[in-house]
């Protein structure tokens, strides 16, 4: 939106030709991001003056709009009053595309639409420059729904989309992103993949939301307090993806050394009264999480799973696969429905067996070098505990009890042991249960299966060479 462009929407705001030569200069000034001190300089006025003069303005623009604005929150006011305007214009677009969302493919909500009075893009203020593209998404609809009710309609302060590496997890984050972005003022997107601290995290979002006019305190439970003053007084969405990059290997949700803060982070969000959604994705839930969620309550969590036959269908068909319906169910089976596991055994399949998707099943289920690296991931995260449980469900191969399970493993733990690792495990996405009974996915037993014999031939190749 150009300055002008910006002007000619205050005056369809304001009554026509309400505004002086020195408002104008105001208003433009502000939309530009400069201080009253910079305009004062450019129109040869007392800064002082420039104040009331901003003061009125915004008193006008708030009672024209039906709620607060302010100098900092100029922009995103109106550009909230625009998409207001344009949606009440066309409802009957905006109902196909919320009724939309259970189909194959999910269908954006107005992203690109513009006010026909003022011909002005619409868009919040957004930060997305570690955005992923979701051009290509298959599914999910029901997730979608979800998650747009518990921010949309529920209000949820914090919601959490958690699941095994490659599930989809990013994806549906950045897609819900752009279905519900006109919902919000502001939209920010951080990857928390390189494990940022929190005091720079807390520079970056601030400094976003006060359009780079606020002076920060260098105490990080004072950079709290100025973002949740922010997530107070404006509606905002913001995504941490990758929340497990924070957390230690082998104790489930707690922080790496250096990284604590986080925690009184989501425990302030979560915990604050305010109008904003901070939403993240994790392999799994950081500590202080679950004890808060609850379907009543401001904090939710999805566990995400694998995708519907259709989906996979979909998923394979990009890959120029085509399959009968019980093949497909045959590799969600296999891979538990896990997009990227199917993205890349649809291309195996396509490379190594032709696309004979029968000629693959043939062989069991085969472990990829990226499934196996994916694997590793989440192995490598394990407790010394976990992974003895990991192995003895796989030698399993069948499904088992929580008393079966405590009889044969070696060496013997405490059932109250036992049963906060199994926890830990079906919280990281890593075993299934079915009425008390536990198991693996077939390509997580065969995994597993597979680390036992290297392990069992490392030990006697070791003992052969001494």
């Amino acid at each position: 939106m150009s300055s002008n462009d910006f002007i000619s929407l205050i005056g369809q705001i304001l009554e026509p030709n309400c505004l002086t030569s020195l408002q104008a200069a105001v208003l433009q000034g502000t939309w530009e991001g400069k201080s009253y001190s910079k305009i004062a300089l450019e129109t040869d006025r007392d800064p002082d003056y420039l104040k009331q003069v901003g003061q009125k303005l915004w008193q006008l623009l708030s009672q024209a709009l039906g709620r607060k604005v302010t100098k900092l929150n100029l922009r995103a006011s109106l550009q909230r009053y625009a998409s207001q305007a344009t949606i009440v214009r066309q409802p009957a677009q905006v109902t196909q595309e919320v009724t939309l969302t259970s189909d194959l493919i999910a269908v954006e909500t107005i992203t690109h639409t513009s006010c026909d009075r003022c011909q002005i893009p619409l868009t919040p203020w957004q930060d997305w420059r570690e955005l992923i593209d979701v051009s290509r998404f298959y599914g999910r609809g029901r997730e979608l729904a979800t998650l747009r009710q518990w921010i949309h309609k529920d209000r949820c302060r914090l919601v959490a989309i958690l699941g095994m590496g490659g599930m989809g997890k990013t994806a549906l984050a950045a897609k819900l992103a752009q279905v519900v972005q006109l919902n919000f003022e502001y939209l920010i997107w951080h990857s928390l993949r390189n494990a940022p601290f929190l005091s720079d995290l807390l520079c970056d979002v601030i400094l976003f939301l006060s359009e780079r006019q606020e002076n920060l305190p260098t105490a990080p439970e004072k950079q709290l307090s100025f973002l949740i003053n922010y997530l107070r007084r404006n509606r905002c969405l913001l995504i941490l993806d990758n929340v497990e990059a924070l957390l230690c290997s082998g104790e489930l949700g707690e922080y790496r050394h250096g990284y604590e803060d986080y925690h009184h982070l989501l425990r302030r969000i979560a915990d604050e009264q305010h109008q904003s959604c901070v939403m993240l994705t994790s392999r799994e839930p950081p500590i202080g999480l679950s004890a808060r969620e609850g379907k009543d309550l401001p904090v939710r969590i999805m566990q995400l799973q694998g995708v519907q036959p259709l989906e996979a269908q979909a998923i394979l068909h990009s890959k120029g696969l085509m399959t009968t319906e019980a093949e497909c169910q045959a590799l969600i089976e296999q891979y538990g429905g896990n997009p990227l596991a199917l993205k890349i055994i649809g291309s195996a399949i396509a490379f190594l067996w032709d696309g004979n998707v029968s000629l693959f099943l043939s062989q069991g289920t085969l472990i990829c070098e990226d499934i196996q690296q994916l694997l590793d991931q989440h192995f490598e995260r394990l407790s010394l505990l976990e992974k003895q449980v990991m192995c003895w469900l796989a030698s399993a191969q069948k499904e088992v009890s929580l008393t079966q399970l405590q009889a044969d493993i070696v060496p013997t733990i405490s059932h109250n042991e036992l049963h906060r690792v199994l926890e830990s495990l079906q919280r990281r996405s890593l075993i299934e249960t079915h009425s008390g009974y536990f198991t693996q996915k077939p390509v997580v037993m065969k995994y597993v299966a597979e680390q036992l014999i290297a392990q069992f031939y490392s030990e006697i190749s070791s003992k052969i060479t001494i």
